[in-house]
């Protein structure tokens, strides 16, 4: 992208009066125009352009402007413009306008502006004439924060002034800038002819403001030695900024209120070690709150028990818990008791947890699996035992799992039973939508035995489907198997047992952000150092939402209102046009990039 030098940029700085201004006297108004920009300020012609009337102030030139000198990046210089007070003018304060325009050097046309207020007096009167100059800021223009305005008031007149007071007005407002000052207006010492004092006005930006640039008015009134009164006023433009801390804590308060819980069992301790037939067991474990929200209303307990294997000692079984805070854990006891007909080895016990979280009390209710092992029944009859196969553990080799990704599923297969073998057995996986399936040959496999308390790695490699959106999908694995002394189903007539175990697996969709039409306003001059606007489309080519979208700029250019534009959630399958307003920092050509930041369907932040 080309871009050209920065412009020049004229600032009437002072406006002073030589001669009297006095009906039917000449006088110069004498302005101090600074050359804030970057290149020389060419071609500067001054003119009236408010305020000339027959009873009251002229232009002395005869040309609809005056021509003045050029002025160099950073000088300054004192523009005379000759006037004169008409002969029928009355007295008073009057309202006066020039205007500076000039060029760059490609020829390019700039303006400035600025109004004063001379008082015209008749012979002998005693006018004094105040006027704000010097003016700036001390403090923080933030948000919620306390400034000063700092400003050099002057008497240009000819007489004394007294009873000077300073306000503010135009843009006081309790959701804008508002004075720390008690009374009306800031009482200011007398000021003699040619005097000058600097003043301090202490004011606030309001809680309730918003950035950007505010107007506001400096007035100042005061009294002659008559007790005549006068009163001129200034208008600034003061820039509030955000209050970025507390910007900052909103959205942290945000993002912790939309947080999901995650509650965690673990430490699980069993006592005793080798349960007996008829006897109890208790299981100690933590309940940790993982998450960063705090849940609330906890109901801890055993769930679908059958009086087969173990059962609660208490009519009501269950542990009730106030509040578990992030980062905390509550230690839970459970006594059960041991069925006589309990099978030797391991056995389980369901858990059921229930909570509130967040503002609205969101319930949520979540099942763990304890075990109970070792547990010992010498009065049960071996013969007739059944061996009972579980999936004890399972893993991947990809620890988040994307939409068409292959990866290795890794799971055991235990045999509970402490004295009877499992044979012939027949694994075989499935999935009701066709999200899961084996990259190759069969989704069965045949295994000869497992023995009494023998753990059993399978592997198999699965692919996952496509299209699949982001959610929780159930893998069943079912496991039939035949054992020594297994009799013949009087229904079916088939030998042996069959098991069948769901387990799930997350899987995410792939996200597809996509970037086009990326262009930078070429409809006029990209300058350095000033704005023009950055234009482009945002797709999500995806199946699932984008969330908290924002977007940066880096390189060469800078963003020109903040650090980031905020887009927000993105649904499956739309498009943003986003425009953004950037500044490039250096002349010719400017490399900038642009940094699309977002969250997938689980919360994971990507660029």
């Amino acid at each position: 992208i080309g871009v050209t030098k920065q412009a020049p940029q004229l600032d009437i700085s002072n406006i002073d009066y030589s001669g009297s201004i006095i009906a039917g006297n000449d006088f110069n108004v004498i302005a101090t125009v600074n050359n804030k920009g970057k290149s020389t300020a060419k071609k500067i012609k001054v003119s009236v352009i408010e305020g000339v009337s027959q009873d009251g102030i002229m232009p002395r030139f005869s040309e609809a402007y005056i021509n003045a000198d050029d002025i160099k990046k950073g000088d300054t210089s004192k523009i005379r413009i000759p006037m004169k007070v008409s002969k029928d003018a009355t007295k008073g304060t009057k309202t006066i306008t020039i205007q500076i325009a000039y060029t760059d050097a490609d020829g390019i046309d700039y303006t400035t502006k600025s109004t004063f207020y001379p008082v015209i007096a008749t012979t002998g009167d005693e006018v004094p004439e105040l006027s704000f100059s010097n003016i700036s800021y001390t403090g923080s223009l933030i948000v919620g924060h306390e400034f000063e305005v700092v400003a050099t008031l002057q008497n240009k007149g000819n007489a004394l002034a007294k009873k000077v007071k300073v306000s503010v007005a135009d843009g006081v407002s309790s959701d804008s800038i508002m004075p720390r000052y008690s009374e009306g207006a800031i009482s200011v010492d007398n000021l003699k002819k040619g005097e000058t004092q600097q003043i301090t006005i202490p004011l606030k930006v309001s809680t309730e403001a918003t950035k950007g640039t505010k107007t506001l008015g400096l007035v100042v009134t005061w009294q002659n030695n008559k007790g005549v009164e006068y009163s001129t006023k200034t208008t600034i433009y003061p820039v509030v900024e955000a209050d970025k801390e507390k910007e900052e804590k909103e959205e942290a308060d945000k993002a912790k209120e939309d947080a999901l819980p995650n509650i965690i069992v673990q430490n699980v301790v069993q006592s005793p070690a080798q349960p007996e037939a008829g006897s109890n067991v208790t299981l100690c474990f933590d309940v940790y709150n993982a998450g960063e929200v705090t849940v609330k209303q906890v109901k801890v307990g055993p769930h679908g028990l059958t009086g087969e294997t173990l059962t609660p000692t208490s009519n009501d079984p269950y542990t009730y818990i106030n509040e578990i805070k992030p980062g905390e854990s509550k230690r839970v006891t459970m006594v059960l008791n041991v069925s006589k007909k309990v099978p030797e080895g391991y056995n389980t016990v369901p858990v059921s947890l229930s909570y509130k979280y967040g503002k609205k009390n969101a319930e949520e209710t979540k099942e763990v699996v304890l075990g109970v092992l070792n547990v010992q029944n010498e009065e049960a009859d071996l013969s007739k035992s059944v061996p009972k196969l579980i999936i004890s553990g399972y893993d991947t080799d990809k620890p988040n799992l994307k939409a068409n990704d292959v990866f290795t599923f890794h799971y055991q297969i235990k045999n509970t039973h402490s004295s009877v073998a499992a044979k012939n057995i027949k694994v075989t996986l499935a999935q009701a939508e066709g999200i899961f399936t084996a990259t190759g040959g069969s989704n069965s496999t045949y295994i000869e035995k497992i023995q009494p308390g023998e753990v059993l790695d399978e592997y198999i490699e699965l692919k996952v489907k496509a299209d699949a959106t982001t959610k929780a999908y159930p893998l069943t694995i079912t496991m039939q198997y035949e054992y020594d002394g297994a009799a013949a189903n009087p229904t079916t007539g088939k030998i042996g047992e069959e098991v069948v175990e769901t387990i799930n697996l997350n899987v995410a969709e792939n996200c597809r952000p996509m970037v086009a039409n990326l262009m930078v306003d070429n409809s006029s001059e990209v300058i350095v150092n000033e704005s023009t606007t950055l234009s482009l489309d945002f797709y999500n080519q995806g199946k699932g939402p984008l969330g908290n979208v924002t977007m940066r700029v880096e390189g060469d250019f800078r963003k020109t209102d903040g650090d980031q534009q905020i887009i927000g959630l993105v649904a499956a399958g739309d498009v943003q046009s986003v425009e953004i307003d950037v500044t490039p920092m250096v002349e010719g050509e400017a490399r900038g990039q642009l940094i699309v930041s977002y969250e997938d369907s689980n919360g994971e932040q990507l660029e």
